[in-house]
């Protein structure tokens, strides 16, 4: 718009334009006489990457893809190690996710810290990749209250009791483990007996 009479300018159709950029969220467009235009700029804030199989998306809190993620652009300085990676379902599915992050947040925010994945199964069911743990956690959004607490209680019993392949808490009241293998470790001989 350089060179363009101020006077003349489209404020409506300078701010459509801007908005189409993928990285702006909102934009305020004023005339500061004699020849100042004034652009405000609220950028969209990426707080996540969802994985597709073109690649990794930014995501912003809404669960809107944003654009192509790229590495040269880094959110406050973080790396894309600090951001949590969504996976599987849709880019429609992307809300959900974000939803159970936030009850991971409210719920058992130790957890957060860790998160590296979230994994879309269903509308409701997601599997939760934490790097302090070497296997998934599967929940239902709004029952991680019940038993995320109760689980890091009985994580060392079970990990000494088990090779565990997943922990599935999306049933109430229900802890259900997922062994590597079915026998408790040392089964079928006495020396090797698990205590309980």
């Amino acid at each position: 718009f350089l060179g363009h009479n101020l006077w003349r300018l489209d404020l409506l159709a300078i701010e459509n334009e801007l908005e189409r950029h993928p990285w702006v969220d909102r934009v305020a467009v004023s005339k500061r006489p004699p020849s100042t235009l004034v652009v405000y700029l609220e950028e969209r804030r990426e707080i996540a990457l969802y994985r597709r199989d073109d690649g990794l998306w930014s995501v912003d809190h809404e669960g809107a893809l944003i654009a192509p993620w790229r590495p040269e652009r880094q959110t406050e300085g973080r790396s894309p190690l600090a951001l949590p990676i969504l996976s599987g379902g849709r880019a429609g599915d992307l809300a959900g996710a974000l939803a159970v992050a936030r009850e991971i947040e409210a719920t058992v925010p130790e957890w957060l810290d860790q998160l590296s994945e979230i994994e879309i199964l269903g509308e409701r069911d997601f599997r939760i990749f934490r790097r302090d743990v070497p296997y998934p956690v599967l929940v239902r959004a709004g029952t991680l209250a019940a038993s995320a607490h109760r689980l890091e209680e009985l994580l060392p019993v079970l990990a000494e009791r088990w090779d565990i392949a997943a922990i599935d808490l999306r049933f109430a009241q229900r802890i259900v483990i997922e062994p590597v293998d079915p026998s408790p470790r040392g089964a079928g001989r006495p020396e090797g007996m698990v205590r309980s």
